[in-house]
């Protein structure tokens, strides 16, 4: 019902969706909203002994449940049991995305009490599909809400975000649910600046949000085509919210210095186990928020590992699960209390054949290929501007790929090709945009 009435909401046209976005989020997404909101923004004295009894209850759960764990757990002689310290979780074994990768979503998962199937891709072009538990729409939103509430945003505030969802042949789309105005990546500015430029006047906007590639792009764009509606939109906005990449400087730099706007950046995945905004706009150290789930920085050589434990998610859950990015990290009282992204997911992007910068998490990852349900890893190369190379590693042989890739209203010549397996750096990390 919840994912019903998301999708109704999504095509509630802007004089509707201007009058109704004041209704409190509470209203909208059950007072589950309120109580995560409650939680982010208080301190915690008992956060260890929170930790402890949820870590304990859904490792229960899913071994009593849940098919992988059970096996998982027996072949490393562990068995769930109530946890008394920090030290012990330390005793549950690290799950990585291959081990899942090995079963079956249903038996990986509990699905009955499920709000929505996902999946991710990651950084790393290692599709994996999972549920999503009931509360997880106001668990997130109460999160975000409050990491943008940083530099002053209130939810009744109009937004432009720019991702790579695909929304057709249109340049804009209002969407009520986050009171936004979703701009079309793959739409050339200059052939819409009209629609641009009566957007931009017409409508209160106070923020841009999107990936920080996606948001350099567009308004670099926007300062070379129009410059008098540039200075315009950014007279208006108060801030950028920069999502999904990690903002690489010359984004950051171009937003912050040649624009003069704020911004501020976030750590987190779509698995959702881990979510760490900063707490110094700008700075690039990320501080987890313990009402989300719990984070470890795990050694590793000379550096650490992220792995993360969605303590909400009973549906598919996380637990203990290496996100695969490598950290610097603070550690205060035995909890990781922030870390700088050491190496990880970036802000690769690709050239379109209008000469204009494309995204590769949105092109990729925005829209949900059906490849992802029959492949170990996707990766990019890009020979020629415009021209993309579309790499699948998969056990099952498909004469046609093009088929199970979603690639319309984006302009690039595109080739497929399987292969044995993905193409690694001499480190041995798998990279989505092979250079």
């Amino acid at each position: 019902m919840k994912e019903y009435l998301k999708k109704v909401a999504d095509n509630i046209p802007y004089p509707i969706g201007r009058m109704l976005a004041a209704t409190p989020m509470s209203l909208r997404l059950g007072p589950q909203y309120r109580k995560f909101s409650s939680e982010a923004q208080r301190i915690d004295d008992e956060v260890v002994k929170r930790h402890l009894c949820n870590i304990s209850k859904i490792s229960k759960f899913a071994y009593e449940n849940i098919e992988f764990f059970r096996n998982f757990y027996d072949e490393h002689n562990f068995k769930p049991a109530n946890l008394r310290s920090l030290e012990e979780i330390s005793e549950i074994p690290i799950i990585k995305k291959s081990d899942l990768q090995k079963y079956s979503l249903d038996r990986r998962s509990a699905p009955q009490n499920s709000l929505k199937k996902s999946n991710t891709g990651g950084t790393t072009g290692q599709p994996l599909d999972f549920y999503l538990e009931r509360s997880a729409y106001a668990r997130e939103w109460a999160h975000m809400h409050k990491i943008w509430s940083l530099l002053g945003y209130r939810h009744t505030d109009e937004k432009i975000t720019i991702r790579g969802k695909n929304i057709g042949s249109v340049y804009y789309k209002y969407n009520f649910n986050q009171n936004e105005f979703l701009i079309n990546a793959y739409a050339p500015l200059l052939e819409n600046i009209n629609f641009c430029r009566k957007l931009i006047i017409n409508r209160n906007i106070k923020w841009i949000h999107g990936y920080p590639s996606s948001v350099f792009s567009f308004l670099r764009e926007l300062q070379s085509t129009d410059s008098a509606l540039f200075e315009i939109l950014i007279g208006k906005v108060k801030g950028v919210f920069l999502g999904s990449e990690y903002p690489a400087p010359m984004y950051r730099d171009f937003i912050e210095k040649d624009c003069g706007l704020r911004t501020i950046s976030w750590y987190g995945h779509s698995e959702m186990a881990v979510l760490a905004p900063e707490l110094e706009p700008g700075s690039g150290v990320y501080y987890p928020f313990h009402s989300y789930g719990f984070a470890e920085a795990i050694p590793d050589g000379n550096t650490h590992r992220l792995v993360a434990t969605s303590t909400h998610n009973f549906s598919s859950p996380f637990i203990r699960y290496d996100t695969g990015d490598l950290i610097e990290p603070t550690i205060r009282d035995g909890l990781l209390e922030s870390f700088r992204i050491k190496e990880g997911r970036n802000s690769d992007s690709v050239i379109d054949l209008k000469g204009r910068s494309i995204s590769l998490t949105g092109l990729i990852f925005g829209r949900h290929h059906q490849a992802f349900n029959s492949s170990e890893h996707i990766q990019v190369r890009q020979p020629l501007p415009g021209k993309l190379e579309i790499l699948i590693t998969s056990k099952e042989a498909c004469p046609n790929w093009e088929n199970r890739f979603d690639f319309s209203n984006s302009h690039f010549d595109i080739s497929f090709k399987q292969i044995s397996s993905p193409i690694t750096t001499p480190l041995g990390k798998v990279q989505l945009l092979l250079r």
